[in-house]
């Protein structure tokens, strides 16, 4: 990273986390990076305002931030189980995660928070994992 770039990290390590499937994450649409349990990516980044996307192919979580240049922004994220996970996973052979995203408290003090559901509108973008 030089001093003009900055970069998104993201990890997924939390206890909660079921450890089960893949999280995709990309930034600005551009293609996805998989982030799998107990992994992170890093994503450079120009300074400058940024659209941050992770999903799991069935639940899926925005954020959006400012970059400074060498800057490291960091989040945290994590696949959850839902309501009625074991008995899904039992009778079913599948249950349903939901994803979380939280970013990451940083040098400057900027307090963390979750963020939600991309709204239901905005499913512009490919299903197939691409975007």
């Amino acid at each position: 990273m030089t001093t003009s770039s900055a970069a998104v990290i993201v990890r997924r390590a939390a206890s909660h986390d079921v450890g089960e499937r893949e999280l995709y994450v990309s930034v600005d649409g551009a293609p996805n990076e998989i982030l799998r349990f107990r992994d992170e990516v890093r994503i450079p980044v120009a300074p400058g305002h940024h659209r941050l996307r992770v999903h799991n192919t069935w639940s899926r979580k925005v954020a959006e931030f400012e970059a400074a240049p060498g800057e490291e922004i960091r989040f945290s994220a994590a696949n959850v189980a839902g309501k009625g996970y074991l008995m899904s996973a039992v009778f079913f052979g599948f249950a349903l995660m939901h994803t979380e995203l939280q970013r990451e408290q940083d040098d400057a003090g900027s307090a963390g928070r979750r963020h939600t559901s991309e709204p239901q509108g905005r499913r512009s973008e490919a299903a197939d994992g691409n975007s």
